[in-house]
């Protein structure tokens, strides 16, 4: 293990983290991003977060959200060297997408599942997230012609893959409560979608990477 090399400067938050490598961190100026370690080492394992049969993840500035058998978990990584539980939404949860902070301070969180089951109907639920971390559900669309999975919010928009039912665009509003605009067609298996300057990318498990613009 290494400690952050002398010359990167008083270190804070992730810059904390110690490396390891079967060397000496190298000389600057080439670390990795945030922290004083060298490119071509790695950062150690510090502490778990708690949670079983976890399926997916998002983290926000202060929080980390993770979603699976047992809803969605919230913990407070703004010592990323000891993260805390703060609260936890839901009674199950497979997807969890990221939506826009609130004029409070607080932030927009997304919640779906597909149904299994152990869920009857598939579901997409509006979350508000407080300062502290509480979770408040303000929305839910609960549809069983819906297999909503993968969730990413761009300008207003949440889009959705929705497996063989395609790619869904909703409009949200300042609450972040979606509203369907529209449903585009032509998927197999579409299970994932992320948002890049001017497109975006599926992955579908038939079909492989689509992109969108």
């Amino acid at each position: 293990n290494h400690a952050p090399i002398e010359d990167c400067g008083e270190c804070s938050g992730l810059s904390c983290v110690a490396c390891y490598s079967g060397s000496d961190c190298a000389p600057g100026p080439d670390y990795l991003e945030d922290t004083c370690c060298a490119l071509g080492d790695n950062l150690i394992y510090l502490v778990p977060g708690a949670g079983a049969e976890v399926v997916d993840l998002e983290t926000d500035e202060s929080f980390a959200y993770l979603c699976g058998g047992f809803g969605v978990r919230v913990s407070d990584v703004s010592n990323p060297a000891a993260p805390g539980f703060v609260a936890s939404a839901s009674s199950r949860c497979q997807r969890i997408g990221i939506g826009p902070p609130l004029p409070d301070g607080g932030r927009i969180i997304y919640l779906a599942h597909h149904g299994d089951s152990w869920v009857d109907t598939p579901f997409l639920r509006t979350y508000h997230r407080s300062t502290t971390g509480d979770m408040v559900e303000v929305d839910a669309i609960v549809d069983p012609d819906v297999l909503f999975e993968g969730l990413a919010w761009h300008d207003d928009r949440l889009y959705v893959a929705a497996h063989g039912g395609g790619v869904r665009t909703y409009a949200t509003d300042a609450d972040g409560v979606p509203a369907l605009l529209g449903v585009l067609d032509g998927f197999e298996n579409a299970w994932k979608i992320d948002i890049g300057p001017g497109f975006a990318y599926v992955a579908d498990a038939e079909l492989g990477l689509v992109v969108l613009s």
